[in-house]
């Protein structure tokens, strides 16, 4: 898929995900709308392959990872962990082929996140590749990402 399609895609996701979190998790929001953040290019930058990452905190979807950092999805807070969410998940990996990169791990001091690969997209036949992490030293530095990252956004 060309980079003007991928970034679209990664619109989409943003879009439904939040959707989806807002009406089927029963969250609480302090600030109630999806992200319109730029990518942040500092962090979780994934091989260019077409692939996409969906980053997990607390049992909710946080943000997407690409090859040019992560993209959050939702803007501001937000807390309330049910059982709802365990429905929720099962349908994200169903619709979107979610295949489990890495394990939440908690730590007296830090706390990460499942992290899924999305394989599929709820609208496309396409199958989208298992994601890997960039070596920090193949990182694409943060003016360069940002840079790209807007130079795409403007041509949609």
């Amino acid at each position: 898929m060309d980079k003007m399609t991928y970034w679209t895609n990664v619109e989409k996701v943003r879009k439904d995900i939040f959707a989806r979190i807002k009406n089927q998790c029963q969250v609480t929001f302090e600030i109630n709308s999806p992200s319109t953040d730029e990518v942040s290019p500092c962090h979780s930058q994934i091989v260019d392959n077409g692939a996409m990452g969906l980053e997990f905190y607390y049992g909710i979807p946080e943000s997407i990872l690409t090859p040019l950092g992560y993209v959050r999805l939702i803007n501001g807070s937000y807390h309330s962990y049910n059982k709802t969410h365990e429905q929720f998940l099962e349908a994200l990996k169903k619709d979107y082929g979610l295949v489990l990169i890495r394990k939440e791990k908690v730590e007296p001091i830090v706390y990460l996140g499942d992290v899924y690969s999305i394989t599929k997209l709820p609208w496309s036949e396409e199958k989208l590749p298992i994601m890997k992490w960039k070596c920090w030293q193949d990182y694409i530095s943060y003016e360069d990402g940002l840079k790209e990252y807007n130079s795409l956004i403007k041509n949609r």
